[in-house]
């Protein structure tokens, strides 16, 4: 390497690292990266311009850290400098930015990550007043040190510090050590917002959250409590995306004026809470399961959700009806209450009606002794609780015993047609015997007029001689003598046959 060559990296650990260099990188071109590590005291760098990354590690002794000529930065990570109090970049400019929403200032590639620097009391960054990604953890307490930053798309946040002037966040998450009053007076909106630890009543601002709300891992006693602190609850009015409150610890999560929710609520694993939504009116999911000593609360202005899951000790003071004004659910409710008091008649009713389509309601002392069940597969077509639709599998049997009804009268009809036809030829037998053959032949057999026929009295039937009675001689027809008797008056008229004209 030649005098005035500027290296890719540089390893600092001490002011002679600096000062006996045989480099120079004080042309705007340079990307370098500096490495300060195991370093003490106070470090003056004033041979860069620019610069990619300067990170600062494993240093607790480093006391002050300045590069007074250093014009454009894209990352600065310092961590674990215990006992660092001052940062010194007078001269940083924003370099390239980027568009926010058009109604607020755009961020800079600028990116801060400081952790472990609890003396930290004094920082200037020139005319930077934006930054893509700010996270600040342990350094410092009720400290101003950013309050002339106006934009960033991520900030991050463990410990107090003061925003008065940030107009523009994406991304916001705060840890708590404490109960600090984060200020964000003029920040009316953020995409996403994480409270961790965190008292959200001491937050300065109302803000809307456009996507998700996270408020977790949070313990506030009232031995620790803030008592010069604002009153005055954040005005979450909308949240677009999941609200989703967890293993917060005596805390009071009132979200009084939280009208819609485009996603989930989810309340879970929270101790000895008091909740409120007092104002929500619809939801895509409401979970609120496993809440020790946490009353879960009635729901006055909710009127749509997809589902509801409630499981624990369900407040009873405003009576059984929990959901006053719902209009429908389309999915399914299921109630698991631990206190035997609940009552689950109210909700029975709002299943009758249509407005809940599927219902499971366990009035408990805990969460096996069930004393109500209502268990449901649809939605009643009427308000009597004994009617209800046919399964498909009701149907099918229904559709199965039609056909076998009919089958059964289809064969029935079949044999009483074939019956008929040979009680038919039964009779016809019966009543026309064959005549005997004459001639060689058969004489014609014609089957009788069912319509002459008739009963009557064998005495007064006249019948022709069969032709045996004349025989040939010579050719003369020798007709027998009768006998004197053989005529003899009959002692009834013959009657005659119908149909016989």
């Amino acid at each position: 390497m030649t005098t005035g060559e500027c290296p890719d990296a540089v390893y600092i650990s001490s002011q002679a690292d600096i000062d006996h260099g045989n480099f120079t990188c004080n042309s705007s071109d340079s990307a370098v990266a500096i490495y300060i590590r195991n370093a003490a005291g106070n470090l003056d760098i004033r041979r860069f311009v620019s610069v990619e990354t300067v990170d600062v590690q494993d240093s607790p002794n480093l006391e002050s850290l300045s590069l007074p000529n250093l014009s454009t930065l894209s990352r600065l990570r310092i961590n674990n400098a215990t006992s660092l109090s001052n940062i010194s970049l007078p001269h940083l400019t924003p370099g390239l930015g980027l568009l926010t929403d058009g109604n607020s200032p755009p961020v800079s590639n600028v990116n801060f990550n400081i952790t472990g620097t609890p003396l930290l009391s004094s920082i200037t960054f020139g005319n930077l007043s934006s930054f893509f990604s700010l996270s600040l953890a342990n350094s410092g307490q009720y400290g101003d040190l950013f309050r002339s930053v106006v934009s960033v798309y991520n900030l991050v946040i463990d410990g107090c510090f003061d925003f008065s002037d940030v107009q523009f966040v994406q991304n916001l998450q705060i840890t708590g050590d404490g109960f600090c009053p984060y200020t964000f007076r003029s920040l009316a909106s953020v995409q996403n917002l994480t409270l961790a630890n965190v008292d959200f009543r001491y937050l300065s601002s109302s803000l809307r959250v456009n996507g998700s709300l996270v408020v977790e891992s949070s313990d506030y006693s009232t031995d620790n409590s803030v008592t010069n602190g604002p009153e005055d609850v954040p005005n979450f009015s909308t949240v677009g995306s999941d609200v989703n409150v967890t293993a917060n610890s005596n805390a009071e999560l009132l979200f009084s004026q939280l009208t819609t929710i485009g996603g989930n609520l989810i309340i879970h694993s929270n101790t000895n809470c008091t909740l409120g939504f007092d104002q929500l009116s619809d939801v895509t999911a409401l979970s609120m399961i496993d809440n020790m000593n946490t009353s879960l609360p009635w729901f006055p202005m909710l009127q749509r959700a997809d589902n509801i899951h409630l499981r624990g000790h369900i407040d009873t003071s405003s009576g059984p009806n929990l959901f006053p004004v719902l209009t429908v659910v389309p999915g399914a409710v299921t109630i698991e209450a631990w206190n035997a008091d609940f009552n689950c008649s109210k909700l029975v009713k709002q299943y009758q009606d249509g407005i809940i389509h599927n219902l499971v309601c366990n009035g408990t002392n805990n969460t096996t002794d069930i004393s109500t069940t209502v268990p449901t597969t649809g939605p009643m077509a009427n308000s009597d609780p004994t009617s209800s639709t046919l399964s498909q599998g009701a149907w099918a049997g229904i559709g199965v015993g039609i056909g076998i009804v009919v089958l059964f009268l289809v064969s029935g009809a079949v044999w009483l047609i074939l019956r008929s036809e040979r009680w038919k030829r039964e009779i016809m037998q019966k009543i026309t015997p064959d005549k005997p053959e004459q001639g060689g032949s058969k004489a014609e057999i014609r089957p009788p007029n069912l319509d002459v026929l008739c009963e009557t009295d064998a005495t007064g039937i006249i019948r022709e001689l069969p032709d045996e009675h004349r025989s040939e001689a010579g050719g003369e027809a020798i007709i027998a003598e009768r006998p004197n008797n053989y005529i003899r008056e009959l002692p009834v008229p013959p009657v005659e046959l119908a149909g016989s004209r």
